[in-house]
């Protein structure tokens, strides 16, 4: 899911992790992401600056990350357009 939002958005830039923790690089400062997606009821963060850090609960379901993924995608577009 991560990837297809990388590949619609070029102000992404770079995807990492270990299991479920997650850090998606970008192009610069991810804070106004951060506050949209919050807004839109998905909790993130932003660490350096412009590293996205998403680390959903060990129980989280597909469909949870679907709308999870489903706030990022609205959250970046909205930010970056």
């Amino acid at each position: 899911k991560l990837s297809t939002l990388r590949s619609k958005h070029p102000f992404l830039t770079e995807i990492k992790g270990i299991g479920l923790m997650t850090g998606v690089a970008c192009a610069g400062d991810c804070a106004p992401i951060v506050a949209n997606a919050l807004s839109k009821g998905l909790l993130i963060n932003c660490t350096q600056g412009n590293v996205l850090r998403i680390m959903p609960a060990m129980t989280v379901t597909r469909k949870l990350i679907d709308y999870g993924m489903s706030i990022l995608d609205d959250a970046v577009r909205e930010v970056t357009a």
